[in-house]
């Protein structure tokens, strides 16, 4: 499991991740699924998301709609099988697994979430600068 420690997912929906993760899966808790909701952004905030999550998947060919949520369960079998060769660190090693993981095979599936604006800690541009970045170098890898 991975979540945010900005107190933007909340605990009480981790079990509904977990029952739906097999062993070779993802799944993902996503704010733009049916059901999903969004708390405490502006439309400049919510506009931004979204941009990055279209052009992450547009450019990666990742099945997801949340390419940007933090909130996820990992199957055993789909991280043995990607952390040997994972290279990001920091936010964007979120798209680098989608990518990797999709590129492979593993089940991907989201399940919906309530995001809350974090409560403390805040997003760097240069976290956002590094998670276009590695989505442009993903590009690249599947374009070869």
């Amino acid at each position: 499991m991975t979540m945010d420690a900005d107190l933007s997912h909340d605990p009480n929906e981790l079990p509904k991740l977990v029952k739906a993760c097999g062993k070779d899966a993802m799944v993902v808790g996503s704010r733009y699924v049916k059901g999903g909701e969004i708390h405490g952004w502006g439309l400049y905030r919510k506009a931004v998301s979204r941009g990055a999550n279209f052009i992450a998947r547009a450019l990666t060919g990742v099945p997801v709609r949340d390419c940007s949520s933090g909130f996820r369960c990992y199957g055993s079998d789909l991280m043995s099988g990607l952390l040997p060769g994972l290279q990001s660190i920091g936010y964007d090693l979120q798209i680098e697994i989608l990518s990797k993981a999709a590129r492979r095979g593993f089940k991907m599936t989201e399940k919906p979430i309530t995001f809350r604006n974090r409560a403390s800690g805040e997003m760097r541009y240069g976290d956002m600068l590094n998670f276009v970045k590695r989505v442009f170098t993903l590009f690249r890898e599947t374009s070869e």
